[in-house]
């Protein structure tokens, strides 16, 4: 009573003796986002370009053999690796910890680069790349490709006298899309066994009517075979059936091979590049679209962690962030 301390009191701590306020024993670690504008660059703008050399080694990179094949791999390991050392060693580092937002970011642009990369190369460049690593098959029968598998027609040259017969074609609608194929037959006034198909996607009617690559060009006699594990070949099979069945055509038991049909596979070539390359720039695009909202977002709470200043650089002393 009358100004002695009450030991007992629930409220009054050893470290303060004030009611009410709780302090650590130890210091307080700064979480802040202090990072000035050079550091916010950096972090948005520096994987974009990991994104954009990601991608292209995981798409181009792959069609080649040996030391450059090798090279695309190291690259994606090596910097992923990087970037995961920069986000452990520095994610409690309030001095540096402009390396760990690079870490995370980076990481990501080329985890991303990597899967846009495959899709470009497994649904494009695979098939430029096959057409330039096996050899050409000439004079092939269609109707009787003798001891050929399907994992050595890369690429065939058929006799004289094979053409498509688009009369006998069929068209299946999944998911808004015509899958089309079409008997690949001798010439003679009944098509034979048939063993090939050639293949195409909304350029044929459900019953007829198939104009798919070069199938009504009079010197076409190139078969590209397609090679895609994906349900758009389940698509394809299926349109091989109803064919076969609408139109009484006799067939082997085992898979059809299916083919896209053209007079000069280098036509095929540059089209799957001209694809791949749009579809790399449009992802570019997005990415950097999506970086400079990111950057803009960490801009911004970097102001307001740093109470509306301009921020800090969180960087060893003597460093230019």
């Amino acid at each position: 009573m009358g100004g002695s301390s009450n030991t007992n009191d629930p409220f009054q701590t050893p470290a303060t003796g004030a009611m009410g306020t709780r302090h650590p024993a130890g210091p307080q670690r700064d979480y802040s986002l202090k990072l000035n504008n050079k550091a916010v660059a950096a972090v948005a703008g520096l994987p974009v370009v990991l994104f954009i050399i990601t991608s292209l080694w995981c798409s181009y990179g792959l069609m080649f053999t040996g030391f450059l094949w090798w090279t695309a791999w190291i690259w994606l390991v090596g910097s992923v690796g990087v970037c995961l050392f920069f986000a452990v060693s520095f994610v409690r580092n309030e001095r540096m910890r402009v390396y760990f937002f690079f870490g995370i970011t980076g990481m990501v642009g080329i985890l991303l680069g990597a899967a846009a990369g495959f899709h470009a190369f497994h649904n494009f460049l695979s098939h430029v790349h096959a057409v330039a690593s096996f050899p050409v098959h000439t004079n092939v029968v269609p109707s009787d490709p003798g001891l050929l598998t399907a994992s050595q027609l890369q690429v065939m040259q058929f006799t004289y006298g094979t053409h498509v017969d688009a009369s006998m074609s069929s068209g299946v609608m999944v998911d808004g899309h015509r899958y089309c194929a079409a008997p690949v037959v001798e010439q003679g006034p009944t098509p034979g066994v048939v063993f090939f198909w050639a293949i195409g996607r909304d350029c044929c009617k459900a019953r007829g009517g198939f104009t798919c690559d070069d199938a009504l060009a009079a010197n076409a006699r190139f078969g590209v075979f397609y090679q895609d594990p994906r349900p758009a070949r389940a698509s394809y099979t299926k349109a091989a059936t109803e064919s076969v069945q609408a139109f009484q055509l006799q067939t082997n038991s085992s898979e059809p091979f299916l083919l896209q049909f053209t007079a000069d596979p280098s036509t095929l070539d540059e089209q799957y590049w001209s694809a791949a390359s749009s579809f790399l720039l449009v992802v570019w695009l997005v990415y950097m679209l999506f970086s400079a909202a990111f950057g803009f977002l960490l801009h911004q709470a970097a102001k307001r962690s740093a109470g509306g200043g301009e921020g800090t650089p969180l960087t060893a002393p003597g460093q230019s962030w």
